[in-house]
């Protein structure tokens, strides 16, 4: 259980920290990576087809509306985390192949956009595109000296910005339960130096 004596009472009523429930799920993608090396099968072409695989799944959980709960590991969480992680070891593994081209950021938005048309979760159609937009992004930003950061603060983000944000929405502090912007910049201003 993510909760503490039922302590978190703002979002999510169990969780604490909820951003913990990937970290097992990247560890198993981590621990199929090993696998596939030992076994002698880690290639561009197994990696893509492993993307491929979970991206087929993923959209056909989508399209039959299959809740996220199915099964005793449930259906979604190996789609959702294997889907994610493939895709950018298979940025990786095609580096040299893919180009970062601000008409081609274009065109992933607007698969995002059909995607949540077409179906609840983006990632159906748009979870190529999300990862393509990362990538283009993170070198975007780049190119200005300003932006650039010596030190990657994404996963203390993720990790810290839960915790912060559900405390911050359980004292109630400078009207951030009524304020998306407001509970966004002070999140960002607590969670930032913890990063």
């Amino acid at each position: 259980e993510w909760g503490i004596a039922d302590t978190a009472g703002s979002l999510h009523v169990h969780a604490w920290d909820g951003s913990l429930w990937s970290l097992a799920w990247e560890c198993f993608c981590y621990a199929a990576v090993v696998l596939l090396g030992v076994a002698g099968v880690l290639r561009r072409r197994v990696v893509l087809a492993l993307a491929v695989t979970f991206w087929t799944l993923t959209a056909v959980a989508a399209l039959a509306g299959l809740p996220p709960d199915l099964g005793p590991i449930g259906l979604w969480m190996p789609c959702r985390g294997g889907l994610t992680f493939f895709l950018g070891a298979t940025a990786w593994c095609y580096r040299d192949l893919i180009p970062l081209d601000g008409r081609l950021a274009a065109l992933a938005v607007g698969s995002l956009a059909v995607s949540l048309l077409v179906t609840d979760s983006y990632r159906f159609l748009g979870a190529p595109g999300l990862a393509y937009l990362c990538l283009w992004s993170g070198f975007a930003l780049a190119r200005w000296r300003r932006t650039r950061l010596d030190n990657d603060l994404s996963y203390g983000l993720y990790i810290y910005g839960w915790p912060v944000q559900q405390a911050l929405l359980l004292t109630g502090v400078w009207g951030v339960a009524g304020s998306w912007w407001r509970l966004t910049a002070l999140s960002l201003a607590v969670v930032l130096p913890l990063a």
